[in-house]
């Protein structure tokens, strides 16, 4: 009988978060720069962006492949996929 009234009270302090809900580092990243092409992101033409602890970023036609590029202390693939993917929340 213990057992049952620790878990009840246990249960209701267990949040869990909507799926694919994330939360997204401050930045000023423009989607409409960027494609994404099969599994990896494209810059199209020139960016300039902040991201975290990173300012004024600047990209030309920059392919960013997952997982290969940290700006700010951040991945920007993970960043881009969260921001600007398909089922991305704007």
């Amino acid at each position: 009988m213990r057992f049952l009234s620790a878990l009840t009270l246990l249960v209701p302090l267990v949040a869990v978060a909507p799926a694919g809900a994330q939360t997204l580092p401050p930045n000023s990243i423009d989607c409409t720069q960027f494609q994404q092409v099969s599994g990896s992101w494209t810059e199209i033409g020139t960016a300039t962006f902040d991201l975290g602890a990173a300012q004024n970023v600047q990209m030309a036609n920059t392919i960013i492949a997952p997982h290969q590029r940290g700006v700010g202390g951040y991945d920007l693939s993970d960043v881009l996929n969260a921001k600007c993917g398909a089922g991305a929340t704007p």
